[in-house]
């Protein structure tokens, strides 16, 4: 259909501006069918990641892709409006516009020991310990980072126990569902729920993620 004939070519429009890692190839078998096949830029992808592939402009890499390309360059792109994007975007490649930052993907793995990992282009280029929440307060599925912060004051009731915290300079912060984040903490140990719902990190690894991150980009946390 031809909806989805312009979402296909947003998204190779997205991919040669290094906002996707994919692009989609056509497979014209007759006038009005298309087989499509999403090749990636390289052979190394999680399964995870792989089923995440746009079939809709609700897709999450889809609507992250396009909503970052409009932070980059305010444009007032919209991932529902397939035909206003695509002039936009194909005006942009005519103007040299590139994403600001490499795509990545960031994998929090809940199974104990919990780590965070971050793929990009074919391998994982970080890795952290990390806590989740208590009484399985962290949600799962697929999020997008909505806003960031070098430092913010978290406050709330811890799950179970209801204990009342406030805790005033949290650093290195990831929103990406409601009031989670990934974020530095500091504890003696990590590997294991143990935060009020947030993805918690070594303070030190916390930092060091924080600029690999961007608005926008894509959060996949696990099951149990």
């Amino acid at each position: 259909p031809a909806p989805y004939k312009l979402l296909i070519k947003n998204i190779n429009l997205l991919y040669r501006m290094n906002y996707l890692p994919f692009y989609a190839k056509v497979d014209k078998k007759e006038m009005d069918s298309y087989k499509v096949t999403f090749m990636w830029n390289t052979e190394n992808v999680p399964d995870r990641l792989a089923k995440l592939v746009p079939t809709t402009p609700d897709s999450i890499l889809y609507r992250s892709a396009v909503l970052r390309f409009d932070r980059d360059y305010s444009t007032d792109a919209s991932p529902s409006d397939l035909t206003a994007t695509e002039f936009m975007l194909k005006l942009a490649q005519e103007s040299g516009y590139r994403a600001k930052k490499p795509f990545v993907w960031v994998y929090v793995d809940q199974h104990t020991p919990q780590k965070v990992y971050v793929w990009q282009n074919g391998k994982y280029i970080f890795t952290s310990p990390a806590n989740t929440g208590v009484m399985h307060t962290t949600a799962t599925g697929n999020f997008m980072i909505y806003a960031r912060y070098r430092s913010v004051e978290m406050r709330g009731y811890f799950p179970g126990t209801h204990e009342y915290y406030d805790d005033p300079a949290v650093p290195w912060v990831n929103f990406f569902y409601k009031g989670e984040a990934i974020h530095g903490y500091p504890r003696a140990s990590y590997g294991y729920p143990q935060s009020a719902g947030c993805v918690e990190l070594p303070i030190s690894k916390a930092k060091e993620l924080y600029p690999l991150l961007y608005t926008y980009a894509v959060v996949t946390v696990s099951g149990e």
